[in-house]
């Protein structure tokens, strides 16, 4: 009766009623309870979002797009709320932040000082409690003070400050490149802080939450879209570095987001062998993969996996062959972003010396490299070896807040995370996915991911690494999260397998009955290990700071 009860509230109603529960948490917190109103924030969207779940949580089981939606916006939204004004809090925020501004407001560019400090990779120190050259270690403890409920007010006034010096600017129309798709959920943002005549700092929150809500909605779309491995993409979606990254200025989000989109997309066609692959269906493959990569092409090999359509989804041997050329010629145009550009100079790329080194010099470095090619290899295998050892990965993959300290008990966040991700990986299957399991896709999409992690690694050491060096600088452990969904749904499809020998264990030790509630339960316990992952980082990363 009581569930009956809950299904009979509109959507509308619950929705109003969780907006004003979470206002009054708010403000008995901030008064009655003297919180700040920044950490007010936490309880006041933690127990709305926690009882969403726990209400609708039969339903969101049974959708893991709308699960996905259910588990990253509300803390997502809190996060944006909780970053320090300056953009730099995540990779090369300054250059995304730069970028998308110009986006924008197209040539004429009304900008503050606050504006040119935000494009200043050291801005912080403009900001901080500690100016440049008061500590033996700069970078950290500034970080750190800029956290604090006394450094962030002090950043927040600085800014308010600086954002009175307005002057207006007239550059050249942004040329299109590459990133620039990448760029426009935090463009939009910024444009629509612009049309409300915005201060900087509401215009900062606003590129972050559009970039936040553009991440959300792709990765639902993705989620929604298969029969069995929905849940698959929810951990990846959940994945801490992942939300940081959409909260802030930065690109790898919502590529990352369509390339998931198309890996769902392809997966999805395959759990579907007795429908054709028609025009429409094919774009929506081959486009979120076109628009995903472009902003990274190197991981363009990846398109390897979609050669592997089954013959059965097309009418005639002609369909086929143009869903083969249609992939070529994506994969094509994607090369052509960077290939065209390189050759066009003469086989140079321009130096990237932010990583210290001083002897780039890339068409010393492909002579090098073609003079020496199993040096190469040499430096390619140890390079991966390094960079992508097991220990970085735990420590840098799941949980990544960029420059920020790492929240307390990192440790369990992460290996919580990568259990979700491979039991959903295992037991998210169904008999949809025994059909069209085999060493030929599996082995074939983890060649072009292979291939596309070489490719990266090559571009860095053309146009980053001195020339001869013997390991490549500049490979990190996050560019992983380009090819973690085909990874997840392609490679690690071992069909029903896993999944049937769990539950004849638990009917050994339980019984039938005890054993399919367990396995019924599952998809629920994914939902709520994923809320509690991301609340946890939020919690003990931005609120619990010391």
């Amino acid at each position: 009766m009581a569930e009956a009860s809950r299904r009979r509230v509109a959507p509308w109603a619950l929705a109003a009623g969780l907006a004003a529960l979470a206002a009054l948490l708010w403000l008995a917190c901030s008064t009655l309870g003297g919180m700040a109103w920044r950490d007010a924030l936490f309880p006041a969207v933690l127990v709305p979002s926690a009882l969403l779940v726990a209400l609708r949580r039969r339903a969101l089981a049974a959708r893991p797009g709308a699960a996905v939606l259910a588990a990253v916006l509300p803390v997502g939204l809190l996060l944006c709320a909780y970053m320090p004004a300056i953009v730099s809090v995540s990779w090369d925020g300054y250059a995304h932040y730069r970028a998308a501004n110009r986006i924008a407001q197209g040539r004429v560019t009304v900008s503050s000082l606050a504006d040119d400090v935000l494009y200043d990779m050291d801005g912080i120190y403009d900001v901080g409690l500690y100016p440049l050259g008061t500590s033996d270690d700069d970078w950290h403890p500034n970080w750190e003070s800029i956290l604090s409920e006394e450094g962030m007010d002090h950043a927040n006034a600085r800014f308010e400050e600086l954002d009175e010096v307005v002057s207006t600017r007239k550059t050249n129309v942004t040329p299109w490149e590459p990133t620039t798709v990448g760029r426009l959920p935090n463009a939009l943002g910024l444009a629509v802080g612009d049309l409300l005549d915005a201060p900087v700092l509401v215009r900062l929150f606003l590129g972050r939450v559009c970039n936040l809500l553009v991440y959300a909605a792709v990765m639902a779309l993705a989620a929604s879209w298969l029969r069995r491995g929905g849940w698959v993409v929810f951990a990846v979606a959940v994945t801490p570095t992942l939300v940081f990254m959409a909260c802030n200025y930065s690109y790898d989000p919502f590529a990352i987001s369509l390339v998931t989109l198309a890996a769902s997309r392809f997966v999805g066609e395959l759990q579907r062998p007795d429908e054709r692959l028609t025009a429409g269906r094919a774009a929506w493959i081959l486009v979120p993969f076109l628009v995903g990569t472009v902003t990274k092409a190197v991981f363009v090999a990846s398109a390897l996996m979609l050669l592997f359509m089954p013959r059965t989804k097309f009418a005639d041997a002609r369909g086929h062959r143009a869903w083969v050329c249609a992939c070529c010629a994506t994969a094509a145009a994607v090369l052509a972003t960077f290939a065209v550009p390189f050759l066009l100079a003469g086989g140079s790329v321009g130096a990237d010396t932010r990583g210290g080194a001083t002897d780039i010099d890339s068409r010393r470095q492909l002579a090098f490299l073609l003079a020496h090619p199993v040096t190469y290899l040499a430096t390619l295998v140890g390079s991966f070896l390094w960079a992508f050892n097991p220990v970085a990965v735990f420590q840098q993959l799941p949980v990544n807040l960029c420059y920020l300290p790492m929240p307390g008990g990192w440790p369990l966040m992460a290996a919580g995370w990568l259990c979700l991700v491979l039991l959903a990986a295992l037991l998210d299957r169904g008999p949809v996915d025994d059909r069209w399991r085999g060493p030929a896709v599996g082995w074939g999409t983890f060649a072009g991911i292979a291939l596309s992690l070489v490719l990266m690694a090559t571009a860095l050491y053309l146009g980053y690494t001195d020339v001869g060096a013997p390991l490549v600088s500049g490979i990190q452990v996050r560019y992983l999260l380009f090819e973690i969904s085909p990874f997840l749904l392609v490679c690690l499809n071992f069909g029903t397998g896993p999944r049937r020998r769990l539950e004849a264990r638990l009917e050994a030790v339980g019984g039938t009955g005890p054993a399919r509630r367990v396995m019924g339960a599952l998809p629920q316990a994914a939902l709520w290990a994923g809320f509690c992952l991301l609340w946890a980082v939020a919690a003990f990363g931005f609120l619990v700071r010391f």
